[in-house]
């Protein structure tokens, strides 16, 4: 987010909010590092930051259960989410389901999704997972059948989850993981 400040010194920012007296007082000044520009190393290091705090709820911040279910890694989305939401005085608890077991977590009641018991589900598919069924000699009809089998697959699942948990659900854009056929 080029529009951001910098921070003029990050390191010794975050070191002087480390050492702060309270951990309300720490998350105040970690939320307003939050606020500038950072680069993944950044991120990763205000994340970890915040993590030390172990904090569920603070004043002021609203608490948030973010479950996301994927088809792909996203071990790589949480501290990104931790820090964006630390910018809006949010305080995210952040559950990443089994690789490509969303499925499974939302429809077996014993998984640690369910013991979680988040209020948002993102739901992260590849493009790949939505169109695994569609052979390559398709026919038109063939590929539209496949297609609608896959969203009403997903419109099953979504129901099932604010059924579930009364979470507000986010679809993420379908990522393409498709190598060029003829490479980069």
């Amino acid at each position: 987010m080029n529009w951001l400040p910098a921070a003029p010194d990050f390191r010794g920012d975050l070191r002087a909010a480390l050492g702060s007296p309270g951990p309300a007082d720490c998350l105040e000044k970690l939320a307003s590092l939050a606020g500038h520009r950072l680069g993944f190393l950044e991120t990763i290091q205000l994340d970890r930051a915040l993590d030390q705090l172990r904090l569920k709820e603070a004043a002021g911040f609203s608490p948030v259960l973010l479950a996301i279910l994927a088809s792909s890694t996203v071990d790589h989305l949480p501290p990104a989410i931790r820090v964006a939401g630390l910018r809006r005085n949010l305080l995210f608890n952040i559950h990443v389901g089994a690789y490509g077991q969303y499925r499974q977590d939302l429809l077996a009641p014993e998984s640690s999704l369910h013991r979680f018991k988040p209020k948002v589900i993102l739901f992260s598919l590849t493009a790949r997972e939505a169109l695994a069924g569609i052979p390559l000699a398709a026919s038109v009809a063939q590929a539209d059948e496949v297609i609608a089998r896959s969203v009403g697959e997903l419109r099953l699942l979504w129901r099932k989850a604010r059924e579930t948990f009364n979470a507000t659900i986010i679809q993420q854009t379908f990522i393409d993981v498709a190598e060029p056929l003829f490479g980069s």
